[in-house]
């Protein structure tokens, strides 16, 4: 006979207030860290990629339509040059990068740790698991910058520097493994974003904004790294977005703190109706017409007068009447 699992049950209020409030802080900061790391690394690839040389295809294809042999050295090779001379910087964007992802992942794991508080059937290992994915994205980051660089100063003390050659070289991707590590580190903390927003949410811990928000930024992630092109404003709104988290961890939010936070218990954000009616109510209130909580008085029904030919009805009186007859009958006698 199969037993019920038994169900989760919340803790005391009081003891989720107690336990969260010294880690609110930390919290934040690593929240406003991880967003002016993800804008100042953005801002700074870019400063960095204007410099690189940008070879054309024109340029690539010039010599064999010219000679009608490819080139011995591949004009590419000035790219590969570029990030060997810049490879401080590379480096340092990298682990800047890493740094962010880190921290994100801190923050992450503290709001989902908040909403399993309040809803205790999130599974408990999840917290701890957005923080290692982000810790594993963040030195893979690193590990794939190190790879690309070792590849290309081998590629330039090579004899062979051919258009052939570098076609092998490949697109600078790293090796398979990695590759796999890399994009299931890249998952788990998209799911992170996406998870933590979506129940946080629900719970009263993020406003409705926020939480859209936080959703867009998790898929926004994914979206990015399979099509690099459409992620090009992502790291401005992923940067707000982390902010703003880390403003309502310091209970800083313009507007106020979502109550869920001090009362420790779920406080579900109102919906769009139950705003209106709320507002419709404080005006209301406020001119001096607030709705009164007593019912109604249900109208009278109307009385209808029953026909006289009905069964069970009561006849009508009919008014007396005195005759002049029998008056002059009595005055012929006298």
């Amino acid at each position: 006979m199969a037993t019920a699992t038994p169900k989760a049950v919340a803790p005391d209020p009081e003891e989720v207030v107690a336990d969260e409030g010294p880690r609110r802080t930390p919290a934040a900061i690593a929240a406003i860290l991880a967003g002016l790391l993800t804008i100042g690394v953005s801002i700074y690839s870019g400063l960095l990629a204007a410099d690189r040389p940008a070879v054309s295809v024109v340029e690539t294809l010039a010599p064999l339509v010219n000679t009608g042999e490819p080139p011995a050295v591949s004009p590419r090779v000035a790219i590969l040059q570029f990030e060997v001379d810049t490879a401080f910087d590379q480096v340092l964007g990298s682990v800047l990068r890493a740094l962010g992802l880190l921290t994100a992942g801190f923050a992450l794991r503290f709001l989902i740790r908040a909403a399993r508080h309040r809803k205790p059937d999130i599974p408990a290992f999840l917290p701890t698991a957005i923080l290692l994915g982000a810790l594993v994205l963040g030195v893979v980051t690193v590990i794939v910058a190190l790879l690309r660089l070792s590849d290309a100063s081998d590629f330039l003390a090579a004899e062979d520097r051919s258009p052939a050659a570098f076609e092998e070289l490949g697109s600078g991707l790293p090796p398979g493994p990695v590759s796999s590590v890399l994009l299931f580190a890249l998952f788990v903390l998209a799911f992170g974003y996406v998870y933590g927003a979506l129940n946080a949410m629900r719970v009263g811990l993020l406003t409705r904004f926020m939480g859209v928000l936080g959703i867009i930024v998790g898929a926004a992630l994914i979206i990015g790294s399979l099509l690099p092109f459409a992620g090009s404003g992502f790291p401005l709104v992923q940067a707000f977005w982390l902010i703003g988290l880390g403003l309502i961890y310091l209970d800083r939010w313009p507007g106020g703190v979502p109550p869920a936070w001090s009362a420790g218990e779920a406080r579900p954000w109102p919906t769009q109706l139950e705003l209106r009616e709320a507002r419709d109510r404080e005006r209301l209130e406020r001119d001096g017409h607030a709705p009164s909580d007593e019912p109604e008085p249900e109208p009278e029904p109307e009385r209808t007068r029953e026909p006289l030919d009905a069964p069970g009805a009561t006849q009508p009186h009919a008014p007396t009447r005195t005759h002049s007859s029998s008056k002059k009958r009595k005055r012929k006698r006298r």
